[in-house]
């Protein structure tokens, strides 16, 4: 049996929104959310998330980053479950794409055995963590290079501001596999547009009555 193709989709608004099998939490080592997405996703699906994860650490130790994930309830999220990964810190490193792309391919890889269909991220490691956007965006192209799915058919990356939309678009843009849905806010529905971009793939400019809830990402890993 060959491999899904995966078809990518980026949204301008809050990961705690997401409508998916699997949520993908951007975590420190320890799975203590106290910031950033992190605690976005605790309180809006309850403290059951933090509870199950502190018994994750407590059973098997702290996470490894780009080696270990851990898995837990999504409490009141519209997810079966949220899967734990940890990004690097950026350090300038060259090969710091490599090492971001294996914690998300490691994350993919867990929410498919999961059989998920439907995967939710945000842009791992481009908060605090310090990667800049477009090596975030380099690094999930080679990530979903390397994934053989399964039973992932879309991954739904969750973007904080414009630019980083234009980053990654431009990144999935080259690759033809691959259909990129950007969803940006606010445009009304009555002015819904479709264009063709470069090689081929449809953007979608889609209006939308969301309005993106402010969340303090300075705090905790991303």
């Amino acid at each position: 049996m060959g491999c899904n193709e995966v078809t990518v989709r980026l949204i301008l608004g809050d990961i705690a929104d997401a409508d998916a099998d699997v949520i993908i939490n951007a975590a420190n080592p320890y799975l203590e959310h106290g910031g950033g997405v992190a605690l976005r996703l605790v309180q809006a699906g309850g403290p059951e998330i933090q509870q199950e994860s502190s018994k994750y650490v407590k059973e098997h130790g702290i996470l490894s980053p780009g080696k270990d994930v851990a898995v837990t309830t999504a409490g009141r999220l519209k997810a079966r479950f949220v899967v734990h990964t940890v990004g690097p810190i950026y350090d300038g490193d060259p090969d710091a794409e490599d090492q971001l792309a294996r914690s998300v391919l490691v994350a993919l890889k867990r929410a498919d055995s999961l059989g998920a269909k439907v995967v939710a991220s945000p842009a791992i490691s481009s908060g605090a963590y310090g990667y800049p956007i477009d090596v975030c965006a380099q690094a999930f192209r080679v990530a979903l290079s390397r994934l053989c799915a399964k039973s992932v058919q879309r991954l739904d990356i969750y973007l904080v501001s414009r630019e980083a939309v234009d980053s990654f678009s431009s990144v999935f843009g080259n690759n033809s596999l691959m259909r990129v849905l950007r969803e940006l806010t606010p445009l009304p529905r009555q002015n819904e547009k479709k264009r063709i971009g470069k090689h081929g793939l449809t953007f979608l400019a889609l209006g939308t009555s969301d309005v993106m809830r402010a969340f303090d990402l300075s705090r905790g890993p991303l």
